[in-house]
């Protein structure tokens, strides 16, 4: 490049340096957005299996969910209620008399 500097004249050797380093540059550009690319798609590929397990967890905690899965606590925690519904109400009741 010393031509280049001294008359402002680029010589074919010059140019051929340049697109040289160029061609090296758009290589590693393209690798990089390769690579970018390459792991977006990875990424959305773990959120879709994220969301789905994740919309499923959230099916099954819901009340109605839990009661249908576990009839057996259900029906537990309704006689629980009643129980202490009839020990409220006979507490209240003993209160007013």
């Amino acid at each position: 490049m010393s031509n280049l500097r001294k008359n402002n004249v680029m010589t074919p050797q010059d140019k051929q340096l340049i697109d040289e380093m160029m061609k090296g540059i758009r290589a590693e550009i393209r690798s990089n957005y390769e690579l970018q690319r390459i792991q977006l798609n990875q990424i959305l590929e773990q959120t879709k299996k994220t969301n789905g397990r994740v919309t499923k967890i959230e099916l099954e905690t819901g009340i109605g969910r839990w009661f249908e899965r576990k009839p057996i606590r259900f029906t537990l925690v309704l006689i629980l209620f009643l129980v202490l519904s009839v020990e409220g109400v006979r507490s209240l009741i003993q209160g007013f008399l």
